[in-house]
């Protein structure tokens, strides 16, 4: 037997343990998004089919308003999405196609001047879909 296995294996525990730690830190959020603290809002992001919906709110629950655009790789190289307001604290885009990238930049400039972008690993919607814009659901 390998002496060094066990090592590898320890390490790739390890690695895979430090790298869970972020995902769980952060939870799920509402809709079972994947949630990021940015500035001052809580932001969660979550898609279904070509829908993005980004949901936003402070450290007590209540909606933060903002303007958003998000990014991400598709065969067709960078698509770039504007997030429109739907409600208090929901902003949706719609794709051109299907979302079928691992990943999405989000980029958010709140109205108290704070501006923040980050990476959200694509969660699929698990709420039912808002009701804002019938013609968006899909």
């Amino acid at each position: 037997m390998n002496r060094l296995s066990p090592l590898f294996a320890a390490l790739a525990v390890a690695l895979l343990s430090a790298a869970a730690e972020p995902a769980a830190a952060s939870g799920a959020g509402h809709c079972g998004g994947f949630v990021r603290q940015i500035g001052r809002g809580e932001v969660e992001l979550a898609v279904r089919a070509r829908r993005i919906e980004v949901r936003l709110h402070d450290e007590t629950g209540a909606p933060i308003d903002a303007t958003a655009s998000a990014s991400f790789a598709s065969a067709r190289g960078v698509e770039a999405v504007t997030l429109s307001r739907a409600a208090p604290g929901l902003m949706i885009g719609e794709a051109p196609s299907a979302i079928t990238a691992r990943s999405i930049m989000l980029r958010v400039a709140f109205n108290d001047g704070v501006v923040g972008a980050a990476r959200f690993p694509v969660r699929r919607a698990t709420c039912a879909a808002p009701s804002a814009n019938p013609q968006m659901e899909r």
